[in-house]
């Protein structure tokens, strides 16, 4: 029985010759590149049983993929005479667009979340999906929107991702630490268990050796920070590192540093004095 054309073309000659599909152990791209022009057809088929069992006939090559014995060439690639095919692109968008909204209905109805970030999910069509399957179905498109919800949203986002206009309000809740008024008592008997605020180990720490290890400290936090919460972001280290080396209080991170390089992080006078109040009251309540 003689093969058909992958294409489904309605060839009569009997004269036609038919190409098998190159071998996928030996050339694996241009097997691929051939099966992708096809589209999703043979998407249930193995390899194997794609180059065993289909054809593609001579009227899709030009002149220039045949030799002279009228077989092809390492390179040759159907090109004439395809089968005009519409990706399903608009359709699929509009389930996308519906799937995020049901997404966004169950976290903001079911666990509260009030704000998504939209950027942070794939852009793409969702005939992308899959790879290189144009037509992909329900199970495979749900577990690569699966993997992609994950890895999106536990991987590093773009350089500007944490620039967003935060108002803090998860922490608005613990502002009575901060604060006088808002203290919430309890009904518990009267006990002598106040803290002790010890203002000698607070404020008679200036001199310049504690300042340079304060520092020095303070450098491993801000590392810590670049790596997991500042990322990329040019605006945050400008307003929290030195540009240059004028803080004397940096010179035992500089005398650290390699010869003529500025590979450490030096914090500024700021970032300086917001550090060491830090300490002096973590200092004062547990010594």
């Amino acid at each position: 029985m003689p093969h058909r054309c992958a294409f489904g073309c309605k060839n009569t000659n009997s004269g036609v010759v038919m190409h098998m599909f190159p071998n996928p152990k030996r050339f694996p791209e241009h097997f691929h590149a051939w099966v992708n022009i096809l589209g999703g057809k043979f998407e249930r088929l193995s390899d194997h049983e794609i180059y065993l069992r289909k054809r593609i006939c001579d009227i899709h090559f030009t002149d220039a993929h045949r030799n002279r014995y009228k077989r092809l060439n390492a390179l040759a690639m159907p090109t004439l005479y395809l089968p005009e095919t519409i990706a399903p692109s608009i359709t699929n968008l509009i389930k996308t667009l519906e799937g995020i909204e049901s997404l966004w209905k169950l976290l903001s109805r079911k666990y509260g979340i009030d704000a998504m970030l939209k950027k942070n999910f794939n852009q793409d069509p969702i005939e992308n999906f899959g790879v290189r399957n144009i037509a992909p179905n329900t199970v495979s498109f749900e577990g690569a929107f699966k993997a992609l919800m994950i890895n999106n949203y536990s991987e590093p986002h773009s350089s500007g991702a944490n620039c967003e206009e935060d108002h803090n309000e998860c922490l608005q809740s613990l502002d009575f630490f901060l604060k006088d008024k808002n203290i919430i008592t309890l009904d518990i008997p009267d006990t002598n268990d106040t803290i002790h605020f010890n203002s000698e180990i607070c404020f008679d720490q200036s001199n310049e050796i504690n300042a340079g290890q304060t520092n020095y400290v303070c450098r491993w936090v801000l590392k810590r920070c670049l790596k997991f919460i500042i990322k990329g972001c040019q605006h945050c280290k400008q307003t929290l590192f030195e540009n240059d080396i004028s803080n004397d209080n940096n010179s035992y991170i500089y005398a650290k540093e390699y010869m003529n390089k500025k590979w450490l992080c030096y914090p500024n006078k700021e970032v300086e004095s917001y550090f060491k109040e830090i300490q002096d009251m973590t200092t004062s309540f547990f010594f």
